[in-house]
């Protein structure tokens, strides 16, 4: 593995800066740049076109500046452990979180030249959705194999694997299986229902805790930023940390409730009141927590305005 030190040439990704890549890995680059999770139309198109780019010209693709090196010393010391851990990496894209009070990280980590693992890093007291992560990739995903090809035969979605986690120096790592490096792009007409009663299922007294009466496993980020539709490969679902019990219907709504924030309309569907309390309270500290909340805004302005019309259908 080459030493992650500020030697290494990195070019910081133009459409989303946040992510720095390798100069050395060249057209391998394209598979970072398919982890940026964009939803409207045109961004899906600008990050496609550039995946294709930097298929095709490597460095010389026009997507990227030089950028210095992002990994810093704590980062580099656990990803020394996770690749005595997991074994035979060569190289990584970093991407910093948007949240404004954690050190944390989204990492593409490749051997011999294509994505292999997905990791997440982040301070131990700020990783508390690991947990809930974990459980959901060992009670949903194949655990004989990497991101399988094709769904397993009773999941009507792809799910990463988990492949390690751990704790060093106050830091927590989970590494997972990586997407295959193809475009995708959001799920707008996905089989929500099915996908919502699978997952509830399958994770039922999985996750963390204990459910309140009534009260079921949900992704708790349910989304099209979360379900992906890979070219050639079906649908992924993925991003678990959220996961925690909540309304039956809880992920239902917020498809619903992120589907019409997307496309700038109204909920056109009804909303129970203790579903629209429980998104509420999720949605405000989740802005209070990130960096940049616009999404999260939008959302709960799309939920309160939800919540407006409802009330006047009743009087």
């Amino acid at each position: 593995m080459p030493e992650p030190t500020a030697a290494n040439q990195h070019m910081a990704y133009r459409l989303a800066p946040r992510l720095v890549m390798p100069k050395q890995l060249g057209r391998a680059n394209a598979a970072a740049i398919a982890t940026v999770m964009a939803c409207k139309p045109l961004p899906v198109f600008a990050h496609h076109l550039a995946f294709g780019c930097v298929r095709l010209l490597g460095n010389l693709a026009p997507v990227g500046r030089s950028a210095a090196s992002p990994i810093v010393p704590e980062l580099g010391a656990i990803l020394a452990v996770i690749q005595t851990e997991i074994g035979g990496l060569d190289g990584f894209a970093v991407s910093s979180r948007r949240q404004a009070d954690r050190r944390a990280f989204l990492v593409l980590a490749y051997r011999q030249r294509r994505p292999f693992a997905f990791l997440k890093i982040a301070e131990a007291g700020q990783a508390g959705g690991f947990d809930a992560e974990h459980a959901c990739l060992s009670g949903l995903a194949r655990p004989d194999a990497p991101m399988p090809s094709s769904p397993v035969p009773d999941s009507p979605v792809l799910v990463p694997t988990l492949l390690g986690a751990g704790e060093f120096s106050g830091m927590r790592w989970t590494a997972m299986s990586a997407l295959p490096p193809r475009p995708h792009r959001p799920a707008k007409t996905a089989d929500v229902g099915t996908i919502v009663d699978w997952f509830q299922s399958k994770l039922a007294g999985r996750l963390p805790g204990v459910a309140p009466t009534g009260w079921v496993p949900i992704h708790g980020d349910f989304a099209p930023w979360n379900l992906r539709r890979l070219f050639g490969a079906g649908l992924t679902l993925f991003d678990f940390e959220d996961a925690r019990y909540g309304p039956a219907d809880a992920d239902t709504t917020f498809w619903h409730l992120a589907v019409a924030t997307l496309r700038g309309k109204a909920v056109i569907m009804p909303m129970r009141a203790e579903t629209l309390m429980f998104w509420e309270e999720f949605l405000s500290q989740r802005i209070a927590a990130a960096a940049k909340p616009e999404l999260d805004l939008q959302l709960l302005a799309t939920l309160r305005g939800a919540a407006t019309a409802k009330r006047r259908s009743r009087r």
